[in-house]
C-alpha cells in the first residue's frame, strides 16, 4: 500500500492588491512529484480544472495565486509550501495563463526557497 500524500491547494484571487481566499481543497495526490515539469505545472493543471468547475469565477484579467502546501495528514496544518503559481484569467475564449510569482525563478518552486514557511 502506498502512503498518503496529502496536500492543501488554495485558490486566492488578487483583488486591488489584497489576497482573497475563494476556495481550498485537500488532496491525497502524489502527482506533484511525478509531473514531468514539476509541482508548478501540476498546480497550473489543477487551476484549469478549478475554473472548469467554477466558470462563474472566470472573469476578464483576474489575477489568482494557486498555492500548494504539504500536509502531514488529511486534517493536519500545512508543514511547508510546495509551490505557488500566479494564474491570469481571460474570459474571452475562457483562457487561463500562468507564470511563476515575482522573485521566483522558473526552475525553483516556492517550497524550495530557503526559510519560507507556510502562510
Amino acid at each position: 500500500m502506498i502512503a498518503p500524500n496529502w496536500h492543501l491547494v488554495r485558490y486566492v484571487r488578487i483583488e486591488r492588491g489584497r489576497r482573497v481566499l475563494h476556495s481550498e481543497e485537500r488532496l491525497d495526490d502524489d502527482w506533484f512529484y511525478f509531473c514531468r515539469d514539476g509541482p508548478p505545472a501540476y498546480a497550473e493543471a489543477l487551476a484549469h480544472e478549478f475554473f472548469r468547475r467554477r466558470p462563474d469565477l472566470l472573469t476578464t484579467n483576474a489575477r489568482w495565486l494557486v498555492t500548494v502546501y504539504v500536509l502531514p495528514d488529511e486534517r493536519g496544518k500545512p508543514v511547508r509550501r510546495l509551490c505557488a503559481v500566479e494564474v491570469r484569467t481571460h474570459a474571452k475564449g475562457k483562457r487561463v495563463s500562468s507564470e511563476q510569482p515575482a522573485g521566483q525563478s522558473a526552475g525553483q518552486s516556492a517550497g524550495q526557497s530557503a526559510g519560507q514557511s507556510a502562510d
